[in-house]
């Protein structure tokens, strides 16, 4: 009776510091938890109400351009005049959609409570993934451990985004199908196996994120114990729901083209591949730095092979000392977190990179942190004098800039989310209040405002009578021909809209060039005079007199009135 009393406190004391941990990253991300809603939030919304352009079902939320509707969305303003001829954007993600769905038919709209929901998919992941670290690593490394991945930045935009829950929820499941598949091939247990299949199915149904799981499955293929029979059948239980997946997404018609934000492997092969290099180098800073490094992509790509070459061999050397001296089946489990954790960022090489892809990435660098930091402070003859300064920073980076970084990134989320409803007030009440009703011309804005604002105008996500973006440079000249056209210049170097793999709308191998003409509704475009980043000079031409519409400009203090001016003459467009 004394002992069955003392493995119940023991157990109940190593849930302390899990609870302590969940708590502290409670607090961090308060700020998203109190986050209204943002960008695709508010799409989300008009296709549950029917508000959107084109009807979506509750399992295809995600579905937000294809060929079926691309032209309505451009004729409604939804989608800019240079969208690219060939746009989609379809995510296959019909579990996320439907919670999403069951979200707002039955909390209304109250984004706290659709965030309350969101915390609680992180914490089932955090508990998913200590649940794998209580099979790889020591008590005292699985604390460590646990805290690196909960107070990660990567979880920040996951909380604070409703529409990016769908990476908590592919975490949950692949973290769980990872422990049965590891109870298969030591146990060679049918339920197991079949427990494995469901759950990584149940991932892969809630985001691509979840082919990411692909290369701990694979190392655990090849680093394990366990018969061949045994690895080859683990490894078919994400293989088989993988294949299955991707077959359902190409009849569906499910993927992206044209767009340089978004690159499928499919169907944008090479621009997949050619922007890999430095879409990987910032994901490994991200992931071993607990950072949110976009310098990484706006630097030459030599200043990103010196920062991130010497980066992989400072990491190495004491990973490689640490894993020298480990038990067999720690060190297996090590090889496994290493390389399934660098496979594990190669399908995040197809959208522009962030820390918030990093969640299966994190899952495998976290016991990574752990073993080097127990190795060199805690076992019996530590390694402090050699790499002792090394773990002092790699603890610095994943036990405090990464839980600065991410209360800092939640922070954000809750300012530029209130921001972004305070500019749809803004804008709704330039229109008198019924931007329904309003022909609306945005002579420069910002890349956010394009597909998203529209829909954020009035409370039950109707769109305007009309909406059109002009331009998203930051400094541009605008200079009116007659009553119903005008010219924009920009500054030499600079474009209309950010091309290459910051344009979310069109890709970089399908330029417009000079003479080009492209009509949507009320607005004709002629592109003058092209530089070298894109259109220098554009010509527009309304079917209606400019004075019959609402000119505004988006700018560091908010949206401006932009009248054109007289006939020959012209203003500065000026943040």
């Amino acid at each position: 009776m004394v002992d069955l009393r003392v493995l119940t406190l023991l157990g109940k004391l190593r849930r302390i510091p899990t609870g302590i941990i969940l708590f502290i990253g409670f607090l961090l991300n308060l700020p998203g938890v109190l986050s209204p809603y943002w960008l695709d939030d508010f799409v989300h919304a008009a296709m549950v109400r029917g508000t959107f352009p084109s009807p979506r079902s509750p399992f295809d939320l995600y579905n937000f351009v294809s060929n079926g509707d691309r032209a309505l969305l451009i004729d409604r303003g939804v989608l800019p005049w240079w969208t690219h001829p060939s746009l989609t954007i379809r995510f296959f993600r019909p579990l996320a959609s439907v919670l999403r769905w069951a979200d707002i038919e039955a909390l209304g709209d109250h984004p706290l409570l659709h965030h309350v929901h969101s915390l609680v998919w992180w914490v089932l992941a955090v508990l998913a993934v200590r649940a794998l670290y209580r099979k790889w690593l020591s008590p005292r490394a699985v604390i460590v451990a646990t805290a690196v991945f909960a107070l990660a930045p990567c979880h920040a935009t996951p909380i604070a985004w409703l529409a990016n829950r769908e990476v908590l929820i592919a975490l949950v499941f692949g973290a769980l199908a990872m422990s049965q598949a590891a109870r298969f091939r030591e146990e060679g247990s049918a339920r197991a196996m079949a427990s494995a299949t469901v759950l990584y199915a149940l991932a892969m149904l809630s985001g691509e994120y979840a082919l990411a799981f692909g290369g701990y499955a694979l190392a655990s293929a090849l680093f394990e114990r366990g018969t061949i029979a045994r690895r080859a059948g683990a490894f078919a239980t994400f293989v088989l729901p993988a294949i299955a997946m991707l077959v359902t997404r190409r009849v569906l018609g499910f993927g992206n083209s044209g767009s340089g934000f978004y690159r499928d492997p499919f169907t944008q092969t090479d621009l997949f591949v050619s922007g890999m290099p430095r879409r990987l180098a910032r994901l490994v800073v991200d992931a071993w730095l607990a950072s949110e490094s976009g310098w990484v992509m706006d630097v030459a790509p030599w200043l990103v092979a010196l920062a991130v070459i010497p980066l992989i061999v400072v990491i190495a050397i004491p990973l490689r000392a640490t894993l020298r001296d480990q038990p067999d089946d720690r060190r297996r489990a090590a090889l496994v977190c290493i390389v399934g954790s660098l496979l594990a960022m190669v399908p995040m090489v197809g959208v522009a990179p962030s820390a918030r892809l990093l969640g299966v990435v994190m899952l495998g660098t976290a016991p990574l942190v752990a073993l080097v930091l127990e190795r060199a402070w805690f076992v019996a003859k530590p390694v402090a004098g050699r790499f002792g300064v090394f773990a002092v920073v790699l603890a610095f980076f994943h036990l405090v800039h990464g839980p600065v970084t991410t209360f800092l990134q939640s922070k954000l989320y809750y300012q530029i989310s209130n921001a972004f409803i305070e500019r749809a007030h803004a804008l709704s009440q330039r229109c008198d209040d019924k931007p329904e009703e309003a022909k609306i011309v945005l002579a420069r804005s910002s890349w956010e405002i394009v597909l998203f604002l529209p829909f954020a105008l009035r409370d039950d996500n109707r769109l305007p009578a009309r909406w059109w973006v002009l331009s998203l440079s930051p400094h541009a000249l605008l200079l009116r021909r007659s009553d119903r056209v005008v010219e924009i210049l920009v500054p030499k170097g600079r474009g209309y809209f950010p091309t290459g793999p910051n344009d979310l709308f069109r890709s970089e191998d399908h330029p417009l060039h000079a003479g080009d003409e492209v009509t949507v509704p009320g607005l004709h475009v002629k592109v003058i005079e092209t530089g070298e980043h894109g259109p220098a000079r554009l010509r527009f031409e309304f079917d209606q007199k400019l004075e019959s519409l609402v000119w505004v400009a988006d700018g560091k203090e908010g949206w401006r009135d932009v009248p054109p001016p007289q006939i020959g003459f012209g203003m500065p467009l000026d943040p």
